[in-house]
């Protein structure tokens, strides 16, 4: 999967990044008849503070240009462009998410602007933006900053609400798996539940502070797949004796009947943790680190 990072810009950048935009410009600006090579060179080098200014890098590789200025309460994305070679690829979107989670974590909207007719109004509506209005040329957007829980409270929620969803779900299940009565079975589902509460609490601790030290953030598929599977793994050892001493059998014959609920508990586990993340927004281990100058 390729790395992108934001890597600070120098006084001696600017006439070369002033080059990038032209030609990254170019299609959308002949299509709208404004296309003057010498006044887009010059808009930018007028505006040029290398403070504000990231190259966008992909495994090395120097494929754009980001302009985000403090404004008080918001955040101005000034100039986003890719090299005309690497459009298209997924690159503009991760640099947006890496802005927005910046944006969040201080608490920031985003204000852009976009030329009317550009493709670039499409993508930034996809991306959160709304339209708060117009100039004869461009269309302006903002993005309002997430409403996030952070912490204990983020982590203490998550934990709740994950075990009181998976009693409802699992009890009537395990009774009919088991052939235990309801009430039974329902207390097999607490006590299942409690544990799983405290490990859900101590795990996310650790999981977050592991992922915070990864230089890129975001929860791709594949550190979703690991949290399930760590998660699942330490369940499995703490649920099997509980199971077998409730059921009143062997450890061997709980861990085969116990593998129908784990099988649920590792993809409830997985879905439910993306959609808490899409609720309540991605903790701050997965933000990506504040650049310099920011």
């Amino acid at each position: 999967m390729p790395v992108l990072t934001l890597e600070p810009a120098v006084d001696a950048d600017a006439a070369a990044l002033a080059e990038g935009r032209v030609a990254a410009m170019r299609q959308s600006l002949e299509q709208a008849g404004r296309f003057d090579p010498v006044r887009a060179r010059e808009r930018f080098l007028r505006g040029f503070v290398a403070a504000d200014t990231r190259h966008v890098v992909v495994d090395g590789e120097r494929v754009g240009v980001l302009v985000l200025r403090r404004r008080g309460d918001e955040l101005l994305l000034d100039h986003l462009y890719l090299w005309p070679a690497h459009q298209g690829r997924g690159h503009g979107a991760e640099v947006l998410r890496q802005v927005a989670a910046q944006a969040d974590r201080e608490g920031l909207s985003v204000r852009l602007e976009a030329l009317k007719g550009s493709r670039a109004n499409a993508f930034y509506l996809r991306h959160g933006f709304r339209p708060v209005g117009e100039t004869e040329w461009d269309r302006q957007y903002r993005r309002p900053p997430a409403r996030r829980l952070r912490g204990r409270a983020r982590r203490v929620l998550q934990a709740v609400l994950y075990e009181a969803i998976a009693v409802a779900a699992i009890g009537p299940a395990l009774g009919w798996l088991f052939g235990q009565p309801m009430g039974s079975a329902l207390v097999l589902a607490v006590l299942m539940s409690s544990v799983a509460l405290a490990w859900n609490y101590l795990f996310n601790g650790w999981f977050e502070r592991w992922e915070a030290r990864h230089p890129v953030g975001g929860r791709p598929f594949g550190r979703r797949l690991l949290h399930g599977l760590g998660f699942e793994g330490g369940l499995v050892v703490m649920l099997v004796p509980v199971m077998a001493w409730w059921l009143e059998t062997t450890l061997w014959k709980a861990f085969v009947a116990d593998l129908g609920v784990l099988a649920f508990f590792f993809v409830y586990a997985v879905g439910y943790t993306w959609a808490f993340d899409r609720i309540f927004g991605l903790p701050d281990s997965a933000a990506p680190p504040a650049t310099e100058g920011s």
